[in-house]
């Protein structure tokens, strides 16, 4: 997980702040399911957002991540992207 705040140059109305917290469960040798909860506190007048993001994620070579991954919320007033991304990491 992680957290972050941001000091605004504004006050206390120009803070921002965030965090996420994510889980990861083997399926077999090379497959993992993973969930992520992601909250963003944006400056001015949007609430916060809450983002939930189920992926799989397949590792065929050690170095070697493919993933696939579906992010969703409610009331999404700050129109953050949602829907289906997928990735490719080489971890070196």
């Amino acid at each position: 997980g992680e957290f972050l705040y941001r000091v605004g140059a504004q006050g206390p109305d120009g803070d921002e702040w965030g965090l996420f917290v994510q889980g990861a469960v083997p399926l077999g040798p090379r497959l993992f399911a993973l969930a992520r909860y992601e909250f963003f506190a944006p400056r001015g007048p949007f609430p916060g957002v809450h983002l939930w993001v189920p992926a799989l994620a397949f590792r065929p070579l050690p170095p070697l991540i493919i993933r696939a991954e579906y992010s969703f919320s409610y009331d999404n007033v700050a129109k953050i992207p949602e829907g289906f991304a997928t990735s490719i990491a080489l971890l070196f």
